[in-house]
């Protein structure tokens, strides 16, 4: 049996509740990194991982607080390799891989690549904020088409977005950033229906929202938001 069966049926034994709730990835100054949401096959998981003291390289050991979720992946287990687009420390954001250790029981893993993705990027307290509004959405890209969805804005300086086009229902996420009225989001993951994820370090859309109406571009791609989600 492969690595990927092992851990998948790993993760079926210790996970006993579900959860539903939006996160991220954090890493705590005490060592714990918490995944929400970890894709692993066609199954999610909530996860975390324990960093090991005096050990070189880097390694953190998988926790025994596993439970099964519904929750969009944060991060991607496939190949041997946990790929997370994106790490809350602070008020800093990064993007990791860890590459399982062969053999290893519990399982354990050592950081193979690390990048910042921004640094002190996220202000969640401006009164003009976007912070946990989700809004609908309509994308146009020449000669791509039109995208339509919503995208959600959470207070750690991540977004999802739920969307269809010509190609089908896809999700993605990634990062935001905003100083007053202008607003900035950086794709890092995207997934269609029935297929596997993809992190990426995608565009990056720009502009000024106005009593929450606005659009953001990259000078091709045309995000125009529409109108606020109520609760």
């Amino acid at each position: 049996m492969n690595q990927l069966g092992k851990l998948s049926i790993l993760l079926l034994g210790l996970a006993f509740n579900f959860n539903c709730f939006a996160a991220t990835v954090t890493f705590e100054t005490s060592g714990l990194l918490k995944i929400p949401s970890v894709q692993v096959g066609s199954i999610f998981y909530n996860v975390e991982l324990n960093l090991l003291n005096n050990v070189s390289p880097i390694t953190f050991e998988l926790g025994s607080n596993i439970s099964q979720t519904h929750d969009s992946p944060d991060a991607n287990y496939q190949n041997n390799v946990l790929s997370i687009p994106d790490v809350a420390y602070g008020q800093d954001r990064y993007s990791a891989e860890l590459a399982l250790v062969p053999d290893s029981s519990p399982l354990r893993f050592q950081l193979s690549s690390a990048s910042l993705n921004c640094s002190d990027c996220v202000d969640n307290n401006s009164a003009n904020s976007v912070s946990g509004l989700t809004f609908n959405f309509n994308e146009s890209t020449p000669g791509y088409g039109e995208t339509n969805g919503t995208i959600k804005f959470n207070q750690d300086g991540t977004f999802y977005d739920d969307a269809i086009n010509n190609n089908g229902h896809f999700i993605s996420t990634g990062t935001w950033s905003q100083t007053g009225s202008e607003l900035s989001i950086h794709f890092t993951f995207y997934q269609y229906d029935g297929q596997e994820g993809v992190n990426y370090d995608g565009i990056t859309l720009s502009g000024l929202l106005q009593n929450n109406l606005g659009s953001l571009t990259d000078g091709n791609t045309t995000m125009n938001f529409t109108s606020v989600v109520s609760d």
